[in-house]
């Protein structure tokens, strides 16, 4: 098992010491207070220079050193805190709080958010369970409108309850407690077959997970290769959302088509796509014997954003830069950034990158902020309790 390269040399933006690439030195001095004017209030949206209307993709990397103990075993508050410290990054909003609920503004206290997870690996690389919880906990840091999102309105998911138990670490659970995320398959809650749909002239069913069930969607895909898409991460992510993911295993376009009739088909309640937000689980990544091979390098860390496309672009260079030798060199996520499916930005000129290596340490200061979000309630119990064991143990 090899350690990650210290980071990768692919769509370099602005690094955590405040240093930043030459492409966004330009931009920046170019487009001076006139761009501060343009720009998007969107999080993970800023203007390109020179008034030009492209959106520049905002995606965040989070890592540090200590959050892998080893290829199978994580540390759950440093883990817990990269999450913490990308999503404030990504929204500007100091308060996990506040940052998540930029992203979910309509959600109230009987909102459902579906988490979907990558467990089809049979080695042992697939989205973990500290990454999983540690997303859930965000989004229970919430401050909606009737009180708070409870635990139990968040549904972590994939395919099978039988990858998730047996490959993924999960604990399986549908009850009704108020303190427990559920956890199950689309084998247990069902498929919408009154909502089957076309990609490229094959028949697919969704999860009723995607469908009905779940009022907003975060994906969380996994860092690895894949012997016939080149890469598996965000967008083929969905394969595991349909009951027959072969049906799209003509990875290019199908991939691209199966993401854009899944967020033009099952919108949120405003008409926008439900999935708000897309992380890869980058802990540890498979650069070689993809899909179902062992993890093959450490990465501690993880790779944030909105746009799929770009973040997928993200992942394939992080994975470039520690083995995988392009081989096939994973077309579909440019295929998705252009027409028709005009899904994202692919091209590093349109990525907005920002980089945490490693996130900042946890000083007094910022746990003494934590404190004070959850006496304000923006913050949970949990999240002040990573600060703490951080800040004891010098990391």
């Amino acid at each position: 098992m090899k350690q990650s390269k210290p980071r990768n040399r692919k769509l370099s933006g602005k690094k955590s010491d405040g240093s930043i690439s030459r492409r966004r030195f330009i931009r920046d001095v170019s487009v001076g207070t006139a761009g501060l004017a343009m720009a998007t209030t969107l999080p993970g949206l800023t203007r390109s220079a020179l008034g030009s209307t492209r959106d520049l993709s905002k995606v965040v990397v989070a890592r540090h050193p200590d959050s892998v103990i080893t290829a199978y075993t994580f540390d759950q508050s440093i883990v817990g805190e990269m999450v913490n410290t990308a999503i404030t990054e990504f929204t500007g909003q100091e308060a996990p709080g506040l940052a998540w609920a930029s992203l979910f503004p309509e959600v109230t206290s009987s909102t459902v958010i579906g988490i979907k997870v990558n467990c089809f690996n049979t080695s042992g690389c697939c989205s973990r369970p500290e990454m999983a919880y540690a997303v859930a906990e965000g989004l229970v840091s919430m401050p909606v409108a009737g009180g708070h999102l409870v635990r139990n309105n968040i549904i972590i998911w994939d395919c099978k309850d039988t990858h998730l138990s047996g490959r993924g670490d999960f604990s399986t659970y549908t009850g009704s407690d108020p303190d427990r995320v559920r956890c199950f398959g689309s084998n247990t809650a069902g498929y919408n077959t009154g909502a089957q749909f076309q990609v490229n002239g094959k028949t697919v069913t969704p999860s009723n997970l995607l469908t009905t069930d779940c009022d907003y969607l975060v994906n969380l895909g996994v860092l690895k290769d894949h012997s016939m898409a080149g890469v598996t991460l965000g967008m083929k992510n969905h394969l595991g959302s349909i009951n027959e993911p072969t049906k799209c295993h003509d990875i290019n376009p199908d991939v691209p088509r199966l993401n854009v009739e899944l967020r033009t088909r099952f919108p949120d309640a405003s008409g926008y796509p439900k999935e708000k937000l897309i992380i890869i689980d980058a802990l540890t990544g498979v650069a070689g014997g993809g899909p179902t091979g062992p993890p093959t390098f450490i990465y501690h860390g993880l790779v944030m954003g909105s746009d799929i496309v770009a973040v997928d672009a993200q992942g394939r260079a992080i994975l470039q830069d520690n083995g995988w030798d392009g081989d096939p060199m994973a077309t579909y996520i440019d295929t998705a950034a252009g027409a028709p499916y005009n899904l994202g930005n692919s091209d590093p000129e349109q990525i907005d990158l920002v980089e945490h290596n490693p996130i900042p340490p946890a000083t007094r200061g910022y746990v003494d902020r934590m404190i004070r979000f959850h006496k304000e309630g923006l913050a949970t119990a949990l999240q002040v309790e990573w600060a703490v064991n951080r800040y004891a143990r010098g990391k």
